[in-house]
């Protein structure tokens, strides 16, 4: 869809019914690379609800992007797995300083 902001919400939607598959699962893994924030937020918060293992890897390189940080670090935990991270930190650090 050309309006990022729906990108995410069906993103978001998706990754709230579970299990669907490897397709789906696929499908979000691009969509972190999607030229709008919007949709790779939606994207990283799905992947997380998805409970894939095979997202950790992806979701620890959505930390590089400042504006999906909190829904990749999001993921990680709900996926079992730390996201403390130096990016982690520096994003809260842009956040408290007005930045993020």
């Amino acid at each position: 869809h050309p309006q990022p902001g729906v990108r995410r919400a069906v993103a978001e939607a998706l990754g709230g019914v579970g299990e669907l598959g490897v397709e789906l699962g696929q499908a979000l893994l691009g969509r972190l690379g999607d030229a709008r924030a919007e949709a790779r937020q939606g994207a990283a918060w799905a992947l997380g609800w998805l409970g894939d293992a095979c997202a950790v890897g992806p979701l620890r390189g959505a930390l590089a992007d400042r504006h999906a940080v909190p829904e990749a670090a999001v993921a990680l935990i709900q996926l079992g797995h730390d996201a403390e991270t130096p990016r982690v930190a520096a994003w809260e650090d842009d956040v408290r300083t007005g930045l993020g």
